[in-house]
Parts: structure tokens; C-alpha cells; sequence
């Protein structure tokens, strides 16, 4: 995925369609989400938000994993600095664990 200076991007889901957070049943499901800017020059701010838009908290490198439930969106963005440009590609791994019925 790109992600781009000033504009925070929400990571695609784990069928690479929109990512699928929701305001009920937070307990359904967790996401392990792996990402890594494809060269070493650029700072990514990842972090996520809530159904509601809210920022949670947020951490700035070249890559990291979150660990988020069905609540959250986990977001990505370029950080500005001299030279960087405004655009960095990013490889992005999302793992779903569904809980079962019982």
C-alpha cells in the first residue's frame, strides 16, 4: 500500500477490501498487522482509529506490527521530512483470528 505525507490511510483488511471494524462485538475478532516501508528513508506514523474516527495511540518508524480488535482500523501515514517526498510504499501483512462459537 502508499501511504502519503498529511493524509492518514487506513490499512486494507485481510481480503484486501475495506478493513472490517465495527462499532459492536469488539471480542469477535483480532488482527496482527505487519508493515514495513520498502526503503529505509521514510518515517511511518502508524496507529489506528476507532469506528467513531478517533485516534488511538500512534508510533513513528520504518516498521512494527499492531495488534488490534474488531474495534479498530489500523492506519497508516508518511511522516514530512527534508527530502523524503511525499509518498512511501509500504508492504502490509494483516493475520485474522475469528473466535468460534461454543
Amino acid at each position: 500500500m502508499r501511504a502519503f505525507t498529511g493524509t492518514v490511510t487506513p490499512v486494507d483488511g485481510p481480503d484486501g477490501g475495506r478493513f472490517p471494524s465495527t462499532m459492536n462485538g469488539c471480542d469477535t475478532q483480532r488482527f496482527l498487522v505487519r508493515w514495513q516501508a520498502q526503503s529505509t528513508g521514510p518515517s511511518i506514523r502508524a496507529g489506528s482509529v476507532d469506528a467513531a474516527g478517533d485516534a488511538g495511540p500512534s508510533v513513528t518508524g520504518n516498521g512494527g506490527w499492531m495488534d488490534v480488535d474488531s474495534c479498530q482500523t489500523p492506519t497508516l501515514e508518511m511522516v514530512a521530512e527534508p527530502g523524503s517526498g511525499t509518498i512511501a510504499d509500504v508492504d502490509v501483512q494483516v493475520q485474522q483470528w475469528v473466535t468460534t462459537a461454543g
